[in-house]
């Protein structure tokens, strides 16, 4: 079966097990078009964010930035942030003193996780990202299934590997939202995954196999830590958001595969 082929029966099949809505959630199903209230942190005013059905995901934003594939630059953190999320061992694009953070929840299993990586975060990275407006921390939210720990656990041991060289880990993260395939299906083994890191170039497949038999219960812990902070935060699936700014403790979120053009506006709202 092609990989075309193979992503076909996935938008087919498995995402109409998942409502065919913008989002997977750890029932299979994706929330209806609602608003979501998005707390300010730092006072009493509050805003609110559409969590969008499939057509409003998808639909094309007024911008003439480019969604072709790139390589951000990346920075390894240590610190618990004003939004109480732990990024010691977490991946970060951008730059470590950008002015908002862009908590990115994500599930590699996700075939919404997938289209915002393709359509959407390329033009963050060009616009907000490169400009030092934004840095984007890279957290997991499996709730597919168990191979989606898989993936999380062996994300995070690639990630120590690699954190000298983020651009071998870059090129693992997008080579596993390219290889997609069914969810739990056997594109997700254990055994493929590894055959998948072994064609990375910069990324040693046999340490990143030890890693995961070394540590996957510390990485499983961790990576719970973040689920849990998410759904503190009332997100209840992927792809999932929060935008926050550090200096006036204010944020809000947004659900689903949105266009830019959503996730530009909430960024200039916060900045102003």
């Amino acid at each position: 079966m092609s990989r075309q082929t193979r992503r076909a029966l996935l938008r087919g099949t498995a995402v109409t097990a998942i409502a065919g809505l913008a989002g997977c959630s750890a029932t299979g199903s994706t929330g209806s078009t609602e608003t979501v209230a998005n707390t300010d942190t730092g006072s009493s005013e509050s805003t609110a964010t559409e969590r969008p059905t499939e057509s409003t995901a998808t639909a094309e934003p007024t911008t003439t930035v480019s969604s072709k594939p790139v390589t951000p630059a990346m920075h390894a953190a240590s610190e618990t942030t004003g939004f109480g999320v732990d990024l010691a061992g977490v991946p970060v694009v951008g730059d470590a003193d950008a002015t908002l953070d862009l908590y990115y929840w994500s599930d590699y299993q996700c075939p919404f996780c997938q289209k915002f990586e393709h359509r959407t975060l390329p033009k963050l990275v060009r616009t907000h990202v490169s400009e030092g407006r934004l840095r984007i921390p890279l957290l997991q939210f499996p709730n597919i299934g168990k191979n989606s720990t898989t993936l999380s656990v062996m994300s995070r041991c690639v990630w120590r590997q690699t954190r000298e060289n983020t651009e071998a880990f870059w090129n693992w993260h997008t080579t596993m939202f390219e290889e997609q395939g069914f969810p739990n299906g056997d594109w997700s083994k254990r055994s493929n995954l590894l055959e998948l890191t072994r064609g990375v170039e910069g990324v040693d497949a046999d340490a990143v196999d030890a890693c995961m038999e070394e540590n996957r219960d510390a990485i499983v812990s961790k990576v719970e830590a973040e689920r849990k902070r998410g759904q503190n935060a009332g997100l209840d699936g992927t792809p999932s958001f929060v935008v926050y700014d550090p200096e006036a403790d204010r944020s809000a979120d947004l659900q689903g595969a949105q266009p830019y053009s959503r996730f530009d506006s909430t960024v200039r709202s916060l900045l102003e």
